[in-house]
């Protein structure tokens, strides 16, 4: 059995103008509702994975779904709330005047949200419980169908890994995030290789 984590692809929405941490919610919304850019070269092991597999989950965010739709547009789709990538917190302690780039703002409150700030959204700890159920999920997909790929997101792919890894799975202990990567386990006792 083998179960592949897919990154999505880069999204449209590429805005770096700096914003307000108000102005951050509007970007983010934005984000979130905007597909992915078109590639015409998809790394080596996505590919395999997406050529291997009968089965497709993905999250219920656009970039995760129009990204499945790219990579294998015939599949067998589901989408799931479930694979979302886990919430940033909101800034309230930041001052309002205060103006970054976006991709700073998010790797501000991805670092608040590991150390325990979690006003507005899912802590670590939900997270890791979700990541939990997620990646039994994909188990049970597994199990019926031999083969599954997740195309969701770079901190909740990385959570699920790390489950998978807790149930006994094998696989690369450092997940890849970089848009369209792929991260592949299989199952010990199955005991059929995916590589190194």
């Amino acid at each position: 059995m083998r179960i592949a984590l897919i990154r999505h692809g880069e999204s449209h929405h590429r805005d770096d103008s700096p914003v307000t941490k108000a102005q951050l919610s509007w970007w983010i919304k934005i984000y979130n509702q905007s597909g992915v850019r078109e590639t015409e070269i998809f790394p080596t092991d996505t590919i395999k994975a997406m050529t291997m597999s009968s089965f497709i989950v993905t999250s219920d965010l656009k970039r995760a779904i129009d990204s499945a739709a790219l990579l294998k547009p015939d599949s067998n789709r589901r989408s799931d709330s479930l694979f979302r990538e886990a919430e940033l917190p909101v800034p309230y302690f930041i001052p309002s005047w205060l103006k970054m780039r976006p991709a700073l703002w998010l790797v501000l409150l991805r670092c608040l949200w590991l150390v325990g700030v979690t006003k507005g959204c899912e802590s670590l700890r939900e997270a890791e419980t979700r990541a939990e159920k997620a990646a039994a999920k994909l188990i049970s997909y597994a199990e019926k169908e031999g083969s599954v790929v997740l195309v969701g997101h770079g901190v909740f792919n990385r959570l699920i890994a790390k489950q998978l890894r807790k149930k006994g799975w094998r696989g690369n202990k450092k997940t890849k995030t970089t848009h369209w990567s792929c991260t592949m386990y299989d199952n010990e006792l199955n005991g059929d290789s995916v590589g190194p």
